[in-house]
């Protein structure tokens, strides 16, 4: 005896599929249940509370009317209807999606447009729809896309009505408990939103064919809010709260929802749904068509599916990348594209949980250091602060969640725009507001004026720690600063072995070994002896730009910090002030491990040739450096011209005032005497003459002594000086 059953919230019932419809309604008869036929839904007698439910519209129209207005029914009012009619509905629906009733129905809906859908009769059964979706582009006016909207609703009441999902996801539906398959009449677990809402939730976990199938189903979804039936119910309250200014339907629904997903007074059902679609978007960036449309024809000439085949999906990190490399290479993109290009970065900067690197490689780390946090933006930054090198081992994240975090830094190019990133916009809104106001975003523009009020009465310390978070890993790829790269990518390339291109598309992590090295590189081309090994003057001064932001913290000068840190954790522990953890290595020079000491003499040296490496001097000196070296100033090249000049005036009246600029100048002079390098004026006119007669000697005091006592002996045996005039003035 067959048994009738009810239909679950916004879903038509969900019994066995049904191939043949004929067969079907031969079993129906057996057992005494009308049969759909030529008799329209609306005028079956178990249906006739139909008549009071829908609008007058739908009593004499075709069946498609009358299952629009089921779908669009209340859950109390889906169950208050007969089982009987219930049955019919899903009979009805069963009839309406039959291949030859669905080609008059397109014939009748698209008249202009029905010969040019390539949906011939070579077509698998049960597969009509779904072309037709597929290929829906072919559609020129809007009444055909609207017509064949309405069938993709009324086929998404069941995915059974969608012959290859239920043909490759069978096996994932029963072993993730997703909702059974039923052979018989039994009633399913899960309705069939659910359990296609379960299966988007379990993507990693399914078979290839259903995993392509589900994001197919997605990427149809994603045309039409109401087709993503979780979705739409989760969120209705929250549509009427933030877009009521919006028709029903409007592509632009999803978006609104996105913008307001923040908000303390969306739903939590909702904002858990938006989350899904987002980790949908991650796995395949069609499913996004907002990200589709704007940016078509830009993914097209660029070739950003390259090496993809059509049946496959592209990760939405690949587009990103790629279209970002388009941008690094001066070329502009459509308007509409960056903004979404835009969006994207900042829904990926939103919550950790829609990166599955980071999801994967750092769930521990997570666990350990950031379990107390929402999932957002926080848990990135708090992941950000345990990655650096600083930390003591125990206390950092692993290497493959540090890589992850790499991935994610370059993909949504977090250093180009601050207003990308939540936790950073919030953090520094207010220094933005007050010290950068006439600054553009973009560009790096404000990311370089936030760096350059580090350590002044602008800065607070929410911004300054979210701010330094990101530029730890910006420091370490050359090509995260917009302005650097695009001014010295071919300095780059030609004096610093530099890759070529700024994303290598087959794999989104930088180039961890080459990386560090590339800027202290071109800082060593600023100033060479022959003139055409000089790095370009646009690229010279981004250089100068950045080596003067990232001395501020040692944390920034990863040529440095990687050699040092077990020295900095023994003597510099507790030196936090800008600068003070150099200045720090550098009076402890001789106590330094071999390594550190390379570094730190390395830097030093680079330091005394271009006092904007010292921040200490540049903070404290400003002014004297202004009233008493304009000169040096006006020339805009420093080779130690500006720290003779201090140290030249430091007994003058207006430096005796300046006391701390004073101290900060006589500080560095005692430090150059561990070494003659640091004394850039003295290294350069000494240099060959210290090798010869002084090999032996280490600090400043013992080369001044040495060249000394061989002046002393010239002149008393009244012999030519083997020392030149430049070396005998320093």
């Amino acid at each position: 005896m067959h048994k009738t059953i009810k239909m679950d919230a916004l879903t038509t019932v969900t019994i066995v599929w049904v191939v043949l419809v004929a067969i079907l309604a031969a079993q129906c008869q057996a057992v005494g249940v009308p049969v759909a036929g030529p008799v329209k839904l609306i005028e079956e007698q178990a249906c006739a509370q139909l008549k009071t439910l829908c609008a007058k519209s739908a009593l004499a129209a075709e069946d498609i009317k009358a299952l629009e207005c089921v779908q669009s029914l209340h859950p109390e009012q889906i169950d208050s209807l007969e089982p009987e009619c219930q049955h019919l509905i899903w009979l009805h629906t069963t009839a309406l999606m039959d291949d030859a009733n669905l080609k008059r129905m397109i014939q009748k809906g698209c008249p202009k447009d029905y010969t040019q859908f390539p949906c011939s009769q070579s077509q698998e059964p049960g597969q009509f729809l779904a072309c037709i979706i597929d290929h829906r582009n072919v559609a020129k006016g809007n009444g055909c896309i609207s017509y064949i909207k309405r069938l993709e609703w009324v086929a998404f009441s069941d995915y059974r009505f969608i012959k290859r999902f239920l043909a490759h996801c069978t096996r994932d539906i029963e072993a993730l408990g997703c909702g059974r398959v039923a052979t018989g009449n039994d009633r399913d677990k899960m309705s069939q939103g659910e359990t296609v809402a379960c299966l988007q939730n379990s993507l990693d976990n399914l078979n290839e064919e259903c995993k392509r199938e589900v994001l197919h189903l997605s990427e149809v979804q994603s045309e039409d809010l109401t087709l993503d039936r979780q979705l739409d119910v989760a969120c209705s309250n929250d549509v009427f709260r933030f877009c009521q200014s919006l028709p029903a339907g409007s592509p632009q629904l999803l978006k609104c929802l996105m913008k307001h997903r923040n908000d303390p007074d969306m739903s939590k059902n909702c904002q858990q749904q938006l989350l899904r679609h987002d980790r949908l978007v991650v796995h395949d960036y069609k499913v996004s068509r907002g990200l589709t449309r704007a940016c078509k024809e830009d993914i097209k000439t660029y070739r950003c599916r390259r090496g993809v085949s059509d049946d496959k999906d592209v990760r939405l990190a690949q587009i990103l990348l790629c279209l970002e490399a388009v941008q690094k290479n001066s070329t502009k993109l459509m308007p509409e594209c960056v903004a979404e290009i835009n969006d994207h970065r900042k829904m990926l900067l939103t919550d950790y949980k829609l990166s599955p690197e980071i999801l994967t490689g750092c769930e521990n780390d997570i666990e350990k250091f950031c379990s107390n946090l929402d999932a957002g933006g926080k848990t990135i930054h708090c992941l950000m602060e345990h990655a650096r090198l600083k930390k003591k081992k125990e206390r950092r994240v692993t290497d493959i969640c540090l890589r992850a975090l790499e991935t994610l830094v370059k993909v949504t190019d977090v250093g180009e725009d601050w207003r990308v990133d939540p936790v950073l916009r919030k953090a520094c809104k207010p220094v933005v507001d007050v010290a950068c106001s006439d600054t553009d975003g973009g560009d790096a523009r404000v990311m370089s004026c936030l760096m350059e009020k580090l350590g002044t009465n602008y800065m607070n310390v929410e911004c300054e720690s979210a701010l330094l978070q990101i530029q730890y890993f910006v420091a370490r790829d050359f090509k995260l600063d917009p302005q650097l790269y695009r001014n010295c990518k071919d300095d780059a390339i030609r004096f610093c072995k530099a890759k070529k291109t700024w994303a290598d598309l087959d794999t989104a992590q930088m180039d961890p070994e080459r990386g560090p090295l590339i800027l202290p590189c071109l800082h060593r081309y600023a100033y060479p002896e022959k003139e055409e090994m000089r790095l370009k003057p646009e690229c010279l001064q981004e250089v100068k730009r950045v080596m003067r932001q990232r001395a501020k913290s040692v944390d920034l000068i990863p040529e440095v910090e990687d050699q040092c840190l077990d020295d900095l954790a023994y003597f510099c522990f507790d030196k936090t002030g800008k600068g003070e953890e150099m200045q720090c290595l550098q009076d402890n020079l001789e106590k330094l491990q071999e390594a550190c000491k390379t570094a730190v003499s390395s830097y030093t040296e680079e330091e005394a040739a271009h006092v904007e490496l010292n921040p200490i001097i540049m903070s404290v000196c400003a002014d004297a450096m202004e009233k008493l070296c304009a000169t040096v100033l006006k020339t805009g090249r420093d080779e130690g011209d500006m720290m003779e000049c201090l140290i030249g005036a430091k007994n003058l009246p207006d430096m005796r005032e300046d006391i701390k600029c004073r101290a900060a100048v006589e500080h560095f002079q005692i430090i150059s005497l561990k070494s003659f390098h640091f004394t850039y004026k003295f290294k350069e006119a000494c240099r060959l003459h210290v090798s010869r007669f002084c090999s032996k000697c280490t600090t400043k005091y013992e080369v001044v002594a040495c060249l000394s006592e061989v002046m002393r002996n010239d002149t008393i045996k009244e012999a030519k000086h083997s020392i030149p005039k430049e070396c005998r003035q320093q």
